[in-house]
């Protein structure tokens, strides 16, 4: 499994990583949007990213082309082959930023980037746990709702869109791969709870649920919590 860590970029790159990764996570995540891409297939667009721009010296000028082919790849990878678009698609919707000329300069690409990856397309990012914890339920019936919306099944809607929110929030911060991504994926979740006014955040039937004591992701959560914007808009 491809699993980057923060350690990844040696000290020469940090211009890089401070100065130029928001904009190209902001960049790929509007691109997948804008070709209906799943968001499981943004995340691993983004992971592939960190990891080709961490292990090769890449000219500024080809950061947004390596971007939107960690994009293709990750179509490739995860999407069924009907919702894949054509590479003449990838190319008009990067136009504004990558300036490719001719589709082949993503093929070619294409094979910088695999060899790169070592043709390994396996990679876990937190967007798959957080899937897998929404599907199993982000409240209980224990759970007590302050505020305006009381209405449990608004509330459970309100919240995993909020960790939707948040996972996405956390592909900006690169600081968060530091730790494990089924951490930042329940770290996701109480912070939506949080943002959901569900009391309490954390609760002994979450701690039996995901197996661990809030300690584990304390530091995570807080982060997320305290680098969000004063008002969560969800895409």
């Amino acid at each position: 499994v491809l699993q980057p860590c923060l350690t990844i970029y040696p000290s020469k790159k940090v211009v890089l990583l401070f100065q130029h990764r928001v904009g190209l996570v902001d960049f790929v995540r509007e691109a997948g949007n804008k070709l209906s891409l799943s968001i499981t297939t943004i995340h691993i667009a983004i992971a592939y990213m960190d990891y080709v721009l961490s292990k090769e010296d890449i000219l500024k000028s080809n950061y947004y082309l390596i971007a939107i082919t960690c994009l293709v790849l990750a179509a490739k990878y995860d999407e069924l082959d009907m919702n894949i678009p054509p590479l003449q698609d990838f190319k008009r919707v990067s136009s504004s930023k990558a300036f490719i000329s001719r589709t082949d300069e993503i093929k070619e690409c294409e094979k910088l980037v695999l060899r790169i990856l070592n043709w390994n397309l396996r990679i876990i990012t937190p967007i798959v746990f957080l899937e897998v914890l929404l599907t199993q339920g982000v409240m209980h019936s224990t759970d007590l709702i302050q505020g305006e919306n009381t209405n449990p099944r608004g509330m459970v809607k309100t919240v995993s869109e909020n960790a939707l929110f948040f996972a996405n929030l956390a592909l900006r911060y690169y600081e968060l791969q530091q730790y494990c991504p089924s951490s930042v994926a329940i770290a996701c979740v109480l912070a939506a709870r949080k943002k959901g006014r569900v009391n309490p955040v954390w609760s002994s039937n979450l701690e039996h649920f995901y197996s661990l004591e809030l300690e584990q992701i304390q530091d995570c959560y807080e982060f997320l919590t305290k680098n969000q914007p004063p008002e969560v808009v969800r895409d």
